[in-house]
């Protein structure tokens, strides 16, 4: 089952704010489900399989006749989920523009270290380097820059 679940939560939950619902009981779900032909990635089985991990997890509750709607603790889980994928989508975007950032001030920095001199053109070039390097580093692994709390 792995992520299934998340796929059928995130896909209950958008539909949940258009207010539609379906049936989810086994018997139900076929190919032709909607919900399944929305999600398009799941088989029946897997389909199902997700749907009983919500249920006994209390994400999802039977308001009547094996129509299921998000419970709050549901809801809850597909906001936060949604919020969290946001933020990842942010922090890659200033990450990149962090990157674009550095790469001008190194371009500068070089135009520098030709006018500065040999010795203070070698300094100069090392912290380009170092810049770069942690950089490129922030992109792949932030870790670095947690631990110094920058």
């Amino acid at each position: 089952m792995d992520q299934n679940w998340k796929v059928v939560l995130r896909t209950l939950y958008e539909l949940d704010l258009e207010r539609k619902y379906y049936r989810l009981r086994d018997q139900d779900i076929d190919t032709t489900h909607p919900l399944l032909e929305r999600i398009g990635s799941l088989s029946v089985a897997e389909f199902q399989g997700a749907v009983r991990f919500l249920d006994r997890n209390g994400l999802i509750e039977n308001s009547g006749e094996g129509v299921y709607q998000l419970t709050q603790k549901g809801f809850e889980v597909a906001r936060d989920s949604e919020f969290r994928e946001a933020q990842n989508d942010t922090n890659t975007r200033i990450a990149l523009f962090t990157f674009i950032i550095a790469m001008v001030e190194i371009v500068n920095i070089s135009t520098t270290i030709s006018e500065a001199g040999p010795s203070s053109g070698r300094i100069l070039g090392i912290v380009a380097i170092m810049l770069t390097l942690l950089t490129v580093a922030s992109l792949f692994r932030p870790g670095p820059f947690q631990k110094l709390r920058i």
